[in-house]
């Protein structure tokens, strides 16, 4: 049995709709589970005997993950945005199916992905498939990776069709319970906390893979919506604070998890943040719009910012997001 977790803050009528619809879809559905921070709820609390609601104060979409993965009994784990729609109910079935591999521990879910923010991004000068374009990502700090594979900044390659990939699609993916959160550094919770996190899916993704197989489903199976109501996409300058600044955590954790000195997780974040902010700035004299500005803006924000970040080598914070946990589920 799968049990489903949704994470939500300001749509919380459109998570609950999403979860009923699902119970409705399919008897593999075990418990979905929604934890929501918007305060609408005072406790934990059924709905009815299948949607389990938890109550958390901290809006922090990977925490409250993690809190429907401590509140879980099943083996089997989906984790949902609360903008989803249901597609084909056949992945319930081929789920359990995947999963009946050993060795396969996480599942990288496609879906449709309509979203008028991330369309409206300002493009660079040079194409993606230009041969320039991988020199220039080199002298930049922003190399193109492997397809399927997960490198240092956050930097994912491009999906193509093949059995397995590194990372996660956050949108939509299922996980084994007994491998999630190993050898997982909590300090993402934290930068979450601060307003100034992004890339939760590749890390969860990388980290799980080095545990086992994360396999590609090939078919697209939800529809992700854009309401234009997301808390991320509210203002370009904060959106591109959030993406820069968390690739420093990024990237000392993809050395750490590869056991190597993680201080050259600094040097490259360096080099990217450098390469990003002459781009950007190249950009907007290229074509001087207000988008391009607080593209530039962000970036250089988040690159001060970054001087004032002490990374968490240790997972000393684990701790206590741990107890948090704990007091969230009114297990102490």
């Amino acid at each position: 049995m799968i049990d489903i977790i949704i994470a939500t803050c300001n749509r919380f009528q459109r998570a609950l709709y999403l979860a009923t619809s699902l119970l409705d879809a399919s008897g593999l559905i075990n418990n979905v589970i929604l934890v929501d921070s918007s305060e609408k709820v005072s406790n934990i609390q059924a709905i009815n005997s299948s949607i389990i609601l938890i109550s958390t104060e901290h809006q922090n979409q990977p925490y409250q993950r993690y809190l429907g993965y401590q509140a879980s009994k099943s083996e089997c784990l989906l984790f949902l945005d609360d903008d989803m729609e249901l597609l084909d109910v056949n992945v319930f079935e081929d789920i359990k199916k995947i999963f009946s591999d050993k060795e396969v521990v996480a599942i990288n879910l496609l879906f449709e992905n309509n979203n008028t923010f991330l369309a409206a991004q300002p493009v660079g000068m040079v194409s993606n498939t230009s041969p320039l374009k991988r020199i220039l990502g080199i002298l930049t700090g922003y190399p193109i990776a492997k397809p399927n594979h997960y490198i240092h900044n956050g930097i994912r390659g491009k999906r193509v069709p093949a059995d397995y990939i590194e990372y996660l699609s956050g949108g939509a993916f299922a996980v084994r319970s007994n491998v999630l959160y190993q050898d997982f550094n909590m300090q993402l919770f934290s930068i979450y906390e601060e307003k100034l996190g992004k890339g939760e899916d590749g890390m969860i993704g990388y980290t799980l893979s080095k545990h086992g197989k994360i396999f590609s489903y090939a078919n697209k199976c939800f529809v992700h919506n854009d309401f234009k109501d997301s808390s991320y996409s509210n203002d370009q300058k904060v959106f591109t604070l959030k993406v820069m600044y968390s690739r420093l955590f990024l990237s000392c954790e993809y050395y750490r998890l590869n056991r190597k000195p993680f201080a050259l997780g600094y040097f490259r974040f360096w080099h990217y943040a450098i390469g990003r902010i002459m781009g950007g700035f190249v950009n907007y004299l290229s074509e001087p719009t207000v988008l391009r500005l607080d593209v530039l803006k962000g970036n250089l924000i988040a690159f001060k910012c970054s001087f004032k970040f002490q990374y968490d080598s240790k997972q000393r914070l684990n701790n206590y997001w741990e107890k948090e946990a704990k007091k969230d589920l009114k297990q102490e």
